[in-house]
């Protein structure tokens, strides 16, 4: 058991129809955002790691993604 946690009062309150109700909205809203996102590029900037400091390294990941879009 977690320090600081009462299981069996946790578990109650997943059972509440509020909980139930807001878990359900959420996987809807979850849906949607994946739906709208399906199409998407995320780039993530690592540019200021110690690995990345040569301009080869800078450019390398730029090229990746021009040759990968669509």
């Amino acid at each position: 058991m977690p320090t600081g946690v009462n299981c069996d009062r946790l578990l109650a309150g997943l059972q509440w129809r509020d909980t139930i109700w807001r878990r359900g909205e959420l996987k809807v809203l979850s849906i949607q955002i994946v739906a709208q996102l399906e199409s998407t590029i995320v780039v993530v900037a690592a540019l200021r790691l110690p690995c990345f400091n040569s301009a080869d390294t800078h450019t390398q990941p730029v090229s990746a993604i021009h040759s990968f879009r669509m």
